[in-house]
């Protein structure tokens, strides 16, 4: 051989062709089976438990992801219930919405139908007003006796209301030509006023 040439060791050979790539094999399978999602590490700590040497010392190490496989079973039981619960309140507070709007809803129209009765008494307010002053011309253009025996045939509360349209001079007049008795009622009555 020549002088560069070095003559290696079986120890050597062994370690460089066959222990180096093994090695290698071995953390490319590791990494290639979690990335597509196996759990190789808790198999091999599995079949490690079986060894007797072994599992002395992986069996610490196994207790510890049994307790932390039930640390995650109840949290995700807890998430689940809570998920229920925010279901449910989801639900709650939705009806509570359509029913907030219902009654919006309904306090608009009741806006909507008070605000028609407020214009409509200020229409119906005038009109009758206007009939009062109608009546009470009326009367005045009526001879005093007539006037007098109409407004006897009348509910004491309805005769202030038309004499109380009717001017003064032609009041008097009607008065005269009442019944003594009535004409005293109705002049209380008018004080009173």
């Amino acid at each position: 051989m020549s002088e560069n040439q070095k003559e290696y060791g079986k120890f050597q050979v062994f370690f460089f062709v066959i222990f180096i790539p093994c090695c290698f094999l071995i953390i490319l399978f590791f990494s290639l089976s979690s990335l597509l999602g196996y759990n190789t590490l808790g198999k091999a700590k599995e079949v490690g438990a079986k060894i007797p040497y072994i599992s002395t010392i992986i069996g610490e190490e196994v207790e510890g992801t049994e307790d932390d496989e039930m640390k995650v079973d109840d949290l995700l039981a807890s998430i689940l219930e809570k998920e229920a619960v925010i279901e449910e309140l989801e639900a709650v507070m939705e009806a509570k919405n359509d029913k907030i709007a219902k009654i919006e809803e309904q306090n608009k129209i009741l806006e909507q139908k008070l605000e028609l009765k407020d214009k409509e008494p200020e229409v119906e307010k005038d009109e009758p007003r206007k009939d009062l002053e109608d009546i009470g011309k009326t009367y005045q253009a009526m001879s005093a006796k007539n006037a007098a025996a109409i407004l006897e045939q009348l509910p004491l509360d309805q005769t202030l209301l038309h004499l109380s349209q009717v001017p003064v001079a032609a009041r008097a007049a009607i008065l005269t030509k009442m019944e003594t008795e009535k004409a005293a009622e109705i002049m209380a009555n008018l004080t009173d006023q």
